[in-house]
């Protein structure tokens, strides 16, 4: 039995700073069957995914300012990354940074080769000290992009709004196998319906866990394939934005997981991580974190419709230097 579960995660940011947006975008066409869907993406599910594993050579990131919020997304499963243009690339609260890291968590507890029961977890975090890696620290134990969903010239991953600067008729970023010569130019992969739906931007990309090779002697998820490792997970990735002044501080993350493995996996849990770093780099030693769950004795006091949240924020309701 193969697992495929989709899971929408929605980045709420309150905004203090509103980024200038382009007033004109170029009309993008979408696909609109299944049938052209898998005639360009390949088959759907575990079948189109698991034939080539994710590299280090295709990482790569962008940055996203479909709404009020700008930040960082890298195409191994993460928004945000450490160190990376601190308070440059994540302004959002009177110029200062907000995030640290948020990368995809996903994790099973599976039967080895003896017969004992071990836990597999693969995650997205960059940095050594956070995330899984090899005794060298070199290779990612975890989640990676996959090849063929971006142009392989170019540092960026494929977004909506990418621009035809080369003026050849394809977006920069995308890849030349999404043209489709039914249609006589290219086609973005959207995850919603028709344009009266189109977001302001969203990106898409691939990602497998085939490079968790830290269980491989014990469990292998591929049956005789030694080299891929992991769960056997793949996950189609979008971070979507809307200007819309209802979701206009919101990023939508959707995975969508597929357990393309050969086997089943029947104690399995995802989700998000994360580290905000509210107040900017240097305040973040007064910064808080609740849970509201969605009922019992905790629950009580808020609204429903404030539940099932996560919340951050700053103990005294000051960044660096007072903002």
């Amino acid at each position: 039995m193969k697992l495929n579960i989709s899971i929408l995660l929605i980045s709420v940011l309150l905004s203090a700073v509103v980024f200038a947006q382009e007033s004109i975008k170029e009309e993008r066409t979408k696909i609109t069957s299944e049938e052209e869907f898998e005639r360009l993406f390949w088959k759907k599910g575990g079948e189109r995914l698991n034939k080539t594993s994710g590299e280090i050579s295709e990482i790569k990131d962008i940055i996203i300012k479909g709404n009020k919020i700008q930040t960082e997304v890298w195409n191994y499963g993460s928004i945000c990354s450490p160190g990376a243009l601190a308070d440059v690339r994540d302004l959002v609260w009177n110029g200062l940074g907000y995030g640290y890291e948020f990368g995809l968590i996903a994790g099973a507890k599976v039967m080895s080769i003896s017969g004992d029961s071990i836990s597999i977890i693969s995650d997205s975090h960059v940095s050594p000290n956070e995330g899984d890696y090899d005794p060298s620290d070199v290779l990612k134990w975890g989640w990676l992009p996959k090849a063929g969903f971006s142009d392989p010239n170019e540092n960026e991953i494929a977004s909506f709004t990418a621009g035809d600067f080369d003026g050849d008729g394809k977006p920069d970023s995308w890849p030349e196998s999404w043209y489709s010569s039914g249609a006589g130019k290219y086609l973005w992969p959207a995850f919603l319906g028709d344009a009266s739906t189109a977001p302001d931007e969203e990106v898409y990309f691939v990602i497998d866990d085939y490079t968790n090779y830290e269980f491989i002697g014990q469990y292998q998820p591929f049956n005789g394939d030694a080299t891929k490792g992991g769960l056997g997970l793949d996950s189609d990735v979008r971070m979507l934005q809307f200007n819309n002044p209802l979701a206009e501080d919101l990023i939508f993350s959707v995975y969508q997981m597929t357990n393309a493995s050969d086997k089943d996996l029947s104690n399995f849990y995802m989700g998000m991580y994360g580290d905000p770093h509210i107040g900017g780099v240097g305040d973040t030693g007064d910064d808080m974190a609740f849970f509201i769950p969605p009922k019992g004795e905790l629950a009580n006091n808020f609204d429903q419709r404030a539940r099932s949240m996560v919340y951050g924020w700053d103990l005294d309701f000051k960044g660096r230097g007072g903002k």
